[in-house]
């Protein structure tokens, strides 16, 4: 199940483009935006085989979401964390600070302790 969306409105360099951990979260999100917003989903690369990575960190996840915005296309985008995916924004926000237009962590408390 995918935990990663990115998001953008028409142009994938635009100012809407986003990055949203944890799918189920969003779905109301995904509804109310419609078919104006692609969406591309990414699982956390903790769940995206059988097995976490070898020598699994927090920094495998940081790559994940550079990854998946590289992929899209979005050079700056919001990036929003919910529950695990708040961690792993955490940690990208603070390695890829200009990446971002800004970074919203509901729901994060105990993953980000």
């Amino acid at each position: 199940m995918p935990d990663i969306y990115a998001l953008s409105r028409s142009a994938r360099a635009t100012a809407s483009a986003a990055v949203l951990p944890a799918d189920l979260a969003y779905g109301a999100l995904l509804e109310a935006l419609g078919d104006e917003v692609e969406a591309v989903a990414k699982e956390l690369e903790i769940y995206a085989g059988e097995e976490p990575p070898l020598n699994y960190a927090l920094d495998v996840e940081v790559e994940g979401v550079l990854q998946a915005a590289e992929a899209s296309g979005f050079e700056r985008f919001h990036l929003v964390g919910y529950s695990g995916g708040g961690a792993s924004s955490l940690a990208f926000a603070a390695k890829h600070t200009e990446r971002l237009r800004s970074l919203a962590l509901p729901s994060t408390s105990r993953w980000a302790a």
